[in-house]
């Protein structure tokens, strides 16, 4: 008798074991679903923020689910909120050009994954014209693009950054019409006169490089400012303006000659990128570079036009 209970309680054991294998591996329907991405942008310009959304069915017999935002440099991030069956984030790109931003979700039932699910998006990114930026944009979307600066009036807008740094809005009938970003630049200790030409060149050197896949066309010129004493060039000082003004680095000796003209308030350094973007509209940006009424300082202006 003892035996048949025995047996009996070892049958009912083996049944219930089975009964729940078998309802870990029948895993309840999965409806999760995922739509297609959206951005709060049409055209979007270097160093704007754009906010992404993505509809994400979940599943009610999941019980554990995973959403993820990958950008172009395959890195996660959480979603800056889910609302409504809608994920968002907001992501921005400092650079021109095409990108994959993806969401992801992963959805989990008990210990075991039931599947993943992704949904990419190509995004399209313009060089800004100005900052975060483009010429036409109207004075309420530039401060929002550019917040934290100084309202001054419907036709102007300024923003300073920390090191001196500030740029300057321009408005024409309530759009942007220019733009320009002006620094100061205190020589060294031991001042060179070619100081100002390599301030000059690293500055236009750099909106070269920003623009280059434009291909750019650069004009290189100096201005004469009006010295307390009348002055004329000698002849190895006019070959050194001509040769500046070709567009050919200068030597350590040619930069030293065309560095003390500026220092001696005698010549402004200027050059021109001309280019046309995207939407075949012409683009300009002048680099401008002269000594200040403060010694041994100089002022770098680049203006940004169309």
């Amino acid at each position: 008798m003892m035996k048949k209970i025995t047996r009996f309680f070892m049958l009912i054991g083996i049944i219930s074991m089975a009964m729940s294998c078998q309802k870990e591996d029948s895993l309840p329907a999965d409806n999760s679903t995922m739509g297609k991405i959206s951005l709060s942008r049409e055209i979007i310009g270097t160093r704007q923020s754009v906010e992404l959304s993505c509809p994400v069915n979940i599943s009610p017999n999941a019980t554990g689910v995973e959403i993820k935002w990958e950008d172009d440099h395959g890195i996660t991030a959480a979603p800056d909120k889910y609302e409504n069956g809608i994920a968002y984030i907001t992501m921005s790109w400092s650079t021109a050009g095409e990108f994959i931003a993806k969401c992801k979700v992963r959805y989990i039932y008990g210990n075991a994954e039931v599947k993943e699910l992704e949904v990419p998006v190509t995004v399209v990114v313009h060089p800004s014209d100005f900052k975060s930026s483009f010429f036409g944009d109207s004075y309420e979307t530039v401060v929002k693009d550019n917040p934290n600066g100084t309202q001054n009036d419907k036709n102007t807008y300024t923003l300073a950054e920390v090191g001196g740094l500030f740029h300057y809005f321009e408005f024409v009938d309530g759009k942007l019409n220019s733009g320009k970003t002006g620094q100061f630049k205190k020589n060294s200790v031991n001042p060179t006169p070619k100081a100002c030409y390599t301030f000059f060149g690293s500055e236009f050197r750099s909106q070269e490089n920003a623009h280059k896949q434009f291909s750019p066309t650069s004009v290189y010129k100096v201005t004469r400012r009006e010295p307390i004493v009348p002055f004329t060039p000698t002849n190895e000082q006019q070959r050194v303006i001509d040769q500046f003004q070709t567009g050919t680095l200068l030597t350590d000796t040619e930069r030293v000659i065309i560095g003390e003209m500026v220092d001696n308030k005698i010549l402004c350094l200027n050059a021109t990128l001309t280019w046309k973007n995207r939407k075949t509209e012409t683009r300009t940006v002048t680099v401008s570079c002269w000594a200040t009424d403060t010694a041994n300082e100089y002022a770098l202006l680049t203006a940004f036009g169309r």
